[in-house]
């Protein structure tokens, strides 16, 4: 049986493929505090959170292969969660819920939220290449 650390300190954890190419990347920044992003199999950022120092508090983004945002979801200054929509270009679409209706629109943004996030750890755990068992185990 392996042993492993209790306890890994580092500002920068960087996870590669069998080639050395970065793929997932947990960094501090100092002025923006926790960064994490996952990258394609051709390099592209496409899904990040972060504490962004022009945002309130968290922010999460969704990214196309070329790179460009289509997916935000943040908070507002009173804490009010909101969902950008971006096209192609990047370019803003559509923000839900909308400053007019706060109330149901809500809910439904925040079940669907929920469900992509789902949908990303279960893609993401798929998209993790399979290696041997082991069994590792703590002192």
């Amino acid at each position: 049986m392996r042993k492993f650390e209790e306890l890994i300190r580092c500002r920068r954890l960087e996870l590669v493929n069998e080639k050395g190419e970065i793929r997932a990347m947990l960094e501090v920044l100092d002025r923006q505090g926790p960064f994490f992003v996952l990258h394609d199999r051709d390099g592209n950022s496409r899904m990040q959170f972060d504490m962004c120092a022009s945002s309130y508090g968290p922010m999460f983004v969704l990214s196309d292969p070329k790179d460009k945002c289509r997916v935000l979801i943040a908070l507002t200054e009173d804490g009010t969660p909101y969902l950008d929509l971006h096209d192609a270009n990047g370019m803003f679409l559509k923000r839900m819920p909308s400053t007019r209706q706060r109330g149901k629109s809500l809910k439904v943004v925040g079940a669907w939220v929920y469900a992509m996030l789902q949908k990303i750890w279960i893609l993401f755990n798929l998209s993790r290449p399979a290696h041997k068992s082991e069994k590792i185990q703590a002192d």
